[in-house]
């Protein structure tokens, strides 16, 4: 079977720097980077040939190894792209183009964004590892605010919505199937959805994607494959696991861990009081138990 694992993990949690290590120590393979972005046919028609701005990667060059039959597959098959969505609505469309992956003569590895709902459905069908990568929720948060503003240095002080994570959509999706915020009703989503509190919209999709993810892997007995960023440098037990599976991995130059200031300690409580707030404080202090 090609396809051999997906590592996936919320935005801004070192899913890229997990891509270009495994792409760099594993060339027998095709690592595909983030299959389900909403814009992959955009990103993969205007960066051709090009370095990606925000990573100074080559970050499509998979997509463009193959003939133009599998990218027509793929473009029929994707399953965020009619309504650019940011998680697959759909689990049967989701699994039609994995397969086209699948169908490949190649061993595949896939790293993405968007599956933390899926990891049940994606492993009785494949029956392969899938790594989640987690990271200090605070470090994702600034990291998506400095993305946000190195993508839209100017509109970004008028408009907040020109991000390229598209997280409302997130929120949407989670009110949608879990009822979260509980606290919602029909007069206040208007307010939680469109005049929202960014901390809070941030907050309640980072804990039930990793939420969501980690107790799958718990529930099976699998948090080897859970990967900690913050604790990559000195505790390398997940590099054990990789080989497990033929997979090759070695840490390579790593960017530091934000400092601990005045704006990070605020933002800390910030977050303590606003995951009691939203009933979610459980939950946020379990996935916090596996960052640190």
């Amino acid at each position: 079977m090609p396809l051999k694992a997906i590592f996936n993990g919320y935005f801004r949690s070192g899913t890229t720097y997990i891509w270009y290590t495994l792409k760099k120590f594993n060339p027998d393979k095709l690592v595909f980077y983030e299959p389900l972005n909403p814009n992959l046919f955009i990103y993969i028609q205007n960066e051709k040939g090009e370095k990606n701005s925000l990573h100074g990667k080559y970050l499509w060059k998979e997509y463009l190894q193959m003939d133009n039959a599998f990218l027509q597959k793929l473009r029929i098959n994707h399953p965020n792209l009619q309504h650019r969505t940011e998680i697959p609505r759909n689990y049967k469309i989701l699994l039609d183009y994995l397969e086209v992956f699948n169908s490949i003569n190649r061993d595949v590895i896939l790293q993405t964004n968007r599956l933390h709902f899926y990891y049940k459905i994606i492993a009785e069908k494949y029956n392969i590892p899938i790594f989640h990568i987690i990271r200090d929720p605070i470090e994702v948060y600034l990291s998506l605010i400095n993305t946000r503003y190195h993508n839209f240095p100017f509109f970004n002080k008028i408009i907040y919505n020109t991000n390229p994570f598209n997280i409302k959509d997130i929120a949407v999706y989670i009110y949608m199937y879990y009822g979260i915020p509980y606290y919602l009703n029909a007069n206040r989503i208007k307010e939680f959805f469109y005049f929202h509190n960014r901390k809070k919209m941030f907050l309640v999709t980072w804990i039930i994607c990793n939420y969501e993810a980690i107790k799958f892997l718990e529930d099976i007995n699998s948090l080897e494959t859970l990967i900690n960023y913050n604790k990559m440098l000195y505790d390398k037990s997940f590099i054990n696991c990789l080989e497990k599976y033929n997979i090759k991995f070695e840490i390579l130059s790593f960017r530091k861990k934000y400092i601990e200031s005045k704006l990070y300690k605020s933002l800390q409580r910030d977050f303590e009081k606003l995951a009691q707030e939203l009933d979610l404080k459980e939950k946020y202090f379990y996935i916090l138990d596996k960052c640190f």
